[in-house]
């Protein structure tokens, strides 16, 4: 004779299949989340690295002080130093100090106007003169650009009113007798 505890059957191991949902589940939040933070193809986005500099606005002994060590700091990187290391070693942002002075993607018209002009009108990966806004000195190095069609389009409209332009002046000019 056959006791009942004899006859139950071993409870299955499910684990397995737990993990297997868990796995499904994490896959799934990465992809939404990388979907949801991709960039929007419809808006100018520019990625740039920097270091700031900051003095008492009021001190004139301040600011040229903060002045000559942007000076000294952007010919360190002029002759090969590092600057993500100058960045996290010098500079007052303490925001992007910690990633190599790395802002991260901003659209357009985010930044103060001196700083703005630089980012989208600079070449990719050339060091800026310093730059001055009112939360100090800058070293600026655009990183990537992305244009929105439509201002890829006005960019093109603006060069080429300003090769019309010089066209006309170009050969409007009288010459020389």
């Amino acid at each position: 004779m056959t006791s009942a505890f004899e006859e139950q059957e071993e409870p299955r191991d499910r684990t397995r299949y737990i993990w297997i949902g868990v796995t499904i589940l994490f896959v799934l939040m990465v992809g939404v989340l990388w979907y949801i933070g991709r960039p929007d193809p419809k808006v100018s986005t520019v990625r740039a690295r920097h270091i700031l500099i900051q003095f008492d606005q009021n001190d004139v002994t301040d600011r040229a002080r903060a002045l000559e060590l942007t000076s000294t700091l952007r010919d360190r990187i002029e002759r090969g130093a590092s600057f993500r290391r100058v960045a996290r070693e010098y500079s007052n942002d303490p925001s992007s100090a910690a990633r190599g002075g790395d802002l991260g993607y901003y659209p357009k018209g985010t930044f103060v106007p001196e700083f703005e002009e630089y980012v989208w009108s600079a070449p990719i990966g050339e060091l800026s003169e310093v730059i001055e806004t009112s939360h100090g000195f800058h070293l600026i190095r655009v990183e990537h650009r992305h244009l929105s069609p439509a201002d890829a389009y006005e960019q093109e409209l603006e060069k080429r009113a300003r090769e019309e332009l010089e066209q006309e002046n170009s050969t409007s000019e009288p010459t020389a007798p």
